[in-house]
């Protein structure tokens, strides 16, 4: 994975790992955004890399919206609504 890293991949790792997101209650950008930090992928060198990342996956069929929003956890996001996806079959 660092090699990954090293070469800039960071989108690339992630859309590695994302399978993994499958067994999470509910994912949303933010419950994505915490299984990759736990799982390697480290922060982006843009926050905004967090959306394309989810906007990686909705474009490529891998992702799409159930419709559903739910508050965020993150103080930080002062309690904003996010959606919440499934994975494309």
């Amino acid at each position: 994975m660092g090699l990954l890293l090293a070469r800039g991949d960071w989108l690339g790792l992630c859309l590695a790992l994302l399978p993994g997101v499958r067994n999470l209650p509910e994912i949303t950008g933010e419950s994505i955004r915490s299984f990759m930090i736990e799982h390697g992928a480290g922060q982006p060198t843009s926050p905004h890399a967090w959306g394309t990342l989810v906007l990686t996956a909705a474009r490529r069929g891998i992702l799409g919206k159930t419709g559903r929003y739910v508050p965020m956890k993150a103080a930080r996001s002062h309690a904003r609504v996010t959606a919440v996806y499934r994975f494309s079959e």
